[in-house]
């Protein structure tokens, strides 16, 4: 094999000679001698010149020779391949540091990748300006890498695109689609997968996520790509040739596919799925958006059991949602909320025998905030455990307050509400006990609020805090009867003090027929176990005189009282039971 020795091109030093030829071996022979691929380069007219390299270097970076012509047999230039030249064009020509740039030859069987490296030469040679040019093999690195995103962009048990992947994909989409309605992301949530996991192992789920991950797979049309999000959800981002008609198209192919039985553990298990979906219009910015919008559907197909499309607006009523619930964790912290009480009374002498304890909250910039809105969000997210024990401990407070001021203990009974979530997490017992050996105050003077679905939804347990609170002196009222399991049965199963028959029922007394025989039926009914009712909503004459007709026993309402502050709350008492 002919020794590689390089001729120059014509390149002329300053001096306007050319190298001369003891010089040019000398200068190859070092190139020759450097176990990795090496260059020097110059510029003529800003075009770069080999000068001298070695044959690694050839191999790599020069211009492949054309089949069809014959080259002069006695040229040896040298010719950088022209992504190389087209690559350098843009290189500094005076440099502080090497210039660097990655590039993959074109061609082989096997794809390398170089880091080109190019250094400017502390002094000039034969007066010019000179570079070292290195390729340094980086394909193991480039492969490592691809490797490891390969594993942060894919699910390692379904090789599904992960979250990660999915919103890169759906990223590039929207660049591409901005503004326009062509795609959809429909969110698939496996319902129960839960107990799936729990009851047959963690080995039995994951061969599920895979079999649904197959059946969903062969829902999707060309240019469809399925990612599974996370747990049990998966997410189609689906092309729309033809509208919304195609995600409800798919929908129902979905619903179909899941229909059949999964053979699991030599078991046939079946496995619904909820379904929600988002279409891509100009508000649009990033993948996150098109997700959350997808999310949101697919909490409302959960309780809905219907495929539900995202409605423009919904997520910002729920960062306002969120908005409401870090302020309300705040003002639990702070003491910012407050308590009104709502006299409850018997409608036939007018005098009180008690109050309901209702929570109020004047939010620092939106002014005063309902309890219809803030009272969902506390149980939503749980922050109604630490509302409820502060409810009862203002309100024992407050009738301390009412004692001292009265200067005698006085015969009130104040009424807590007590949410299912309470009543399922706190120790309530406890908590009462402790209250009472705090403020010494006698358990008859508490009665503790609990909705009808409440101790239907925890019925073992809320029969044994009944007793318990029985057995220190505490009444238990359900709340909102009527209105959730509507059964007089359950009467006889809980053995509970007072019954509050639900305002729904008290709206349309005067004209509703049905209304009359349904409460007179209660309050029967209620007359017999020997608890007293209280009718709530009471707003005019009318609904007062038939409430007594039917022989409710007390009732509470506008028509006597709006919730009253502390101190008005006092003052009505001992004006109301002075006689």
């Amino acid at each position: 094999m002919p020794d590689p020795i390089l001729k120059t091109t014509g390149v002329m030093s300053d001096s306007g000679r050319p190298f001369d030829e003891a010089s040019e071996n000398l200068q190859q022979s070092y190139f020759n001698a450097m176990p990795f691929p090496a260059a020097l380069i110059t510029f003529n007219n800003k075009k770069p010149v080999v000068l001298f390299c070695n044959q690694n270097f050839i191999d790599i970076a020069s211009e492949p020779k054309t089949a069809n012509l014959s080259p002069w047999e006695g040229d040896t230039t040298v010719k950088l391949h022209p992504e190389l030249v087209a690559a350098l064009k843009y290189m500094p020509l005076s440099q502080d540091k090497p210039y660097q740039f990655d590039w993959m030859p074109p061609g082989g069987q096997k794809k390398r990748c170089y880091k080109i490296i190019v250094t400017m030469m502390g002094c000039q040679i034969q007066g010019m300006t000179c570079y070292l040019m290195v390729p340094v093999d980086n394909t193991q690195a480039v492969e490592l890498q691809s490797t490891m995103r390969m594993k942060i962009l894919r699910d390692s048990l379904t090789g599904l695109p992960n979250r990660i992947g999915f919103s890169r994909l759906l990223d590039d989409v929207i660049l591409l689609e901005k503004g326009t309605a062509s795609v959809a992301v429909i969110a698939i949530d496996l319902i129960r997968f839960s107990r799936i996991n729990e009851s047959m192992g963690s080995v039995v789920g994951d061969e599920l996520l895979v079999s649904v991950a197959r059946r969903l797979t062969s829902v999707l049309r060309p240019g469809d790509r399925l990612g599974r999000i996370g747990g049990d959800q998966f997410d189609i981002l689906l092309s729309l040739h033809h509208g919304t008609s195609d995600v409800w198209h798919a929908a129902r192919r979905i619903k179909a596919l899941m229909s059949t039985p999964f053979n699991l553990a030599n078991l046939k298990v079946k496995v619904n799925c909820a379904i929600g979906f988002s279409l891509m219009d100009d508000r649009i910015e990033v993948s996150e958006d098109l997700l959350r919008d997808a999310q949101i559907a697919l909490k409302r197909a959960k309780e809905t059991d219907h495929v539900e499309v995202y409605n423009v607006g919904e997520a910002s009523v729920l960062q306002k949602r969120f908005s409401l619930e870090t302020d309300l964790r705040r003002a639990i912290d702070n003491g910012d909320l407050h308590l009104v009480y709502q006299p409850i009374l018997s409608p036939y002498n007018k005098k009180i025998v008690g109050f309901e304890a209702l929570a109020r909250w004047n939010h620092e910039t939106l002014g005063p905030v309902s309890p219809a809105e803030f009272i969902p969000v506390a149980e939503e997210s749980g922050l109604i455990v630490p509302l409820g024990r502060w409810a009862l401990e203002s309100s024992v407070h407050t009738q301390q307050q009412w004692d001292k001021q009265a200067g005698y203990t006085l015969p009130i009974r104040v009424s807590v509400n007590v949410s299912a979530l309470q009543l399922m997490r706190d120790n309530l017992t406890q908590l009462i006990t402790d209250i009472k050996k705090q403020t010494g105050i006698n358990g008859e003077r508490l009665t503790l609020e609990l909705t009808e679905s409440a101790l239907m939804r925890y019925p073992e347990q809320s029969i044994s805090v009944i007793n318990t609170m029985h057995e220190l002196g505490i009444k238990i009222s359900m709340d909102d009867f009527g209105t959730g399991y509507s059964s007089l049965s359950y009467l006889k199963t809980f053995p509970i003090d007072h019954l509050k028959i639900d305002r729904s029922f008290v709206t349309n007394l005067a004209e509703d027929k049905t209304a009359i025989a349904i409460t007179r039926a209660i309050t029967s009914m209620a007359s017999t176990l020997s608890i007293k009712t209280i009718v709530e909503g009471i707003e005019t004459p009318e609904q007062k005189k038939i409430i007594m007709d039917l022989g409710c026993d007390y009732a509470q309402g506008f028509y006597f009282s709006r919730p009253l502050p502390v101190d008005e709350a006092i003052a009505f008492y001992m004006a109301s039971n002075r006689n």
